[in-house]
């Protein structure tokens, strides 16, 4: 029996492989001129058949992306660079196999075309016009005074427990000379427990009244008595303080440019959209928006609408008239100002096409690829390392912090108490709550080897004795566990993207070959993106 690959598969393949970064070092090669030993140019980094792709439209795409400075100096370039190139490659195939006299593709050369100029112009030419002076800044700041007005606060840690009596003890410690940070790692059931009770910074007004009384009267590096509160018993101590203060301009400018920014972004754009003609409310039944003399009809987005829950239906709605409207309005503005001829643009219009065109070719080669139950497997015989599964359980886990704690739930579930039931009132871990056929796997790796060899020498059932960890005490139910190779019909998937993507493998170098490409890398960060 023959198994054809379908289209949607095989994109996701190749969309793996290429996000994946796994390309094949034989597909292209790194050539330079034999007799100087360098590039025929510095700033050329591919060339494909005839076509040049340069230093500067790496860069463009990698703004365009939006890609990270980390990323960036971590090797991301190379990644587009490869992109570039394939996409470049299989977009002059469709090119010359007549894709772009379909009218589908046309629509979607156009709808890329539009979206990509809107952008740009969102991007670039609106922040320049909304960008607010330095005087606006100022008189803002100057009007909205208790905006930049802080109360007092002070620095925290603090020790939360269940139990009256577990904070009691904990304080007679602390008073005694104990580390709070030690007594904070092993008692606290708070979220800051790892980091030694260490709460941060809390201003008057923003904690509950019954801690703000305490915290706020208590001298520095003092120890306070038990407070109770929604989280349970506390004991807290004041690191250091600070008085009420307004914050200066020099750092409220940032954070007043951009609420200024945004308030005259939305002032263009409603100016933009009057002097259009848009109309986000039309009299006449069946209409959406109308933008001058352009109509856009319900009909247009009646089939997504349908797909959706009746209860979000008026907010999809609204989200796909303002993409209407800001699609026909900034597009036409763009190009207006003659956006489509600047460089970057002209970069990013022909990277998007290309891998709109090559995403097409590839689902057409894709969709002659055949894969048989033989060649399945074959490649699962032959890799029996590949598909071997390392020993993995599924539990429930009863976490506390003391040993005394621990030997009470040993000696409740002896008597007959429910796990469960147990999990849920006694467990410091989250999971415990859920139900036993929620709970995920995990490999012994990440058991940790005390906890993994444990749980693995129970049966499937069974409670396990008192483990001590690092996290605290454990008692362990067993719900399940695996070991062995994965069964072959939990890897067919993966093993039909493996064979398929070395089957692209093998059409894209003979396209590499017959085009004529040459990739000069690696492509090394440049100074400014140092």
């Amino acid at each position: 029996m023959k198994i054809c690959f379908t289209k949607a598969i095989f994109v996701l393949s190749v969309f793996m492989f290429l996000m994946c970064g796994c390309n094949d070092d034989k597909d292209v090669k790194a050539t330079v001129d034999k007799e100087t030993g360098k590039k025929p140019d510095e700033n050329v980094l591919a060339v494909v058949g005839d076509e040049e792709i340069r230093t500067e439209e790496v860069k463009t795409i990698l703004d365009w992306m939006q890609v990270p400075e980390r990323r960036r100096r971590a090797g991301f370039h190379q990644k587009v660079l490869d992109d570039l190139v394939e996409a470049r490659v299989f977009a002059n195939a469709a090119r010359e196999e007549g894709f772009l006299g379909g009218e589908e593709v046309k629509k979607e050369l156009d709808k890329i075309r539009i979206e990509t100029l809107t952008r740009y112009f969102l991007t670039t030419e609106l922040p320049k016009e909304a960008k607010p002076s330095q005087e606006a800044v100022k008189e803002y700041y100057e009007q909205h005074q208790e905006q930049y007005r802080v109360s007092d606060g002070v620095l925290l840690k603090h020790i939360v427990t269940k139990e009256k009596e577990e904070a009691e003890a904990v304080l007679e410690a602390l008073k005694k000379g104990a580390s709070f940070e030690d007594v904070a790692k092993e008692k606290s059931i708070g979220r800051t427990w790892d980091k030694g009770g260490r709460l941060g910074w809390v201003f008057r007004g923003k904690i509950p009244p019954e801690l703000e009384k305490i915290a706020f009267g208590l001298e520095l590096g003092k120890l306070s008595d038990v407070v109770k509160t929604k989280g349970g018993y506390e004991v807290i101590k004041v690191l250091e303080r600070k008085d009420a203060h307004t914050i200066p301009l020099e750092e409220a400018s940032a954070d007043i440019r951009t609420k200024l920014l945004w308030r005259n972004r939305q002032k263009l754009q409603k100016r933009y959209y009057e002097a259009a003609g848009v109309d986000r409310n039309p009299e006449e039944e069946g209409v959406l928006v109308k933008i001058g003399d352009k109509v856009i009809k319900e009909e247009a987005i009646s089939s997504i609408l349908a797909k959706a829950p009746k209860k979000e239906r008026a907010k999809l709605r609204e989200k796909w008239a303002d993409y209407f409207v800001q699609t026909t309005v900034f597009h036409k503005l763009a190009e207006k100002r003659g956006l489509d001829k600047r460089p970057a643009v002209v970069y990013v219009l022909r990277h998007r096409e290309d891998r709109y065109l090559a995403k097409r070719f590839r689902n057409q080669m894709g969709s002659q690829f055949e894969i048989t139950d033989g060649q399945l497997r074959d490649y699962y015989d032959s890799h029996e390392k590949e598909f071997a599964r390392s020993a993995r359980a599924r539990i429930k886990s009863i976490l506390v912090k003391t040993l005394k704690e621990a030997e009470e739930v040993k000696k409740r579930l002896r008597e007959g108490a429910d796990f469960n039931e147990l999990a849920k009132r006694k467990s410091l871990v989250h999971a415990a709550s859920r139900k036993d056929e929620n709970i995920p796997w995990l490999e012994k790796a990440k058991m940790g080897p005390v906890l993994g060899e444990a749980v693995l020498s129970l049966d499937e059932g069974q409670i396990s004795d008192i483990i001590e960890t690092k996290g605290g005490y454990h008692i362990i139910r067993l719900l399940e566990k695996q070991s062995g190779p994965k069964p072959l019909d939990d890897v067919k998937q993966s093993i039909k993207m493996k064979l398929v993507t070395e089957q692209y493998h093998k059409e894209k170098k003979n396209y590499y070959e017959k085009v004529g490409v040459e990739v000069f890398s690696p492509m090394a960060p440049t100074a400014e993106d140092e």
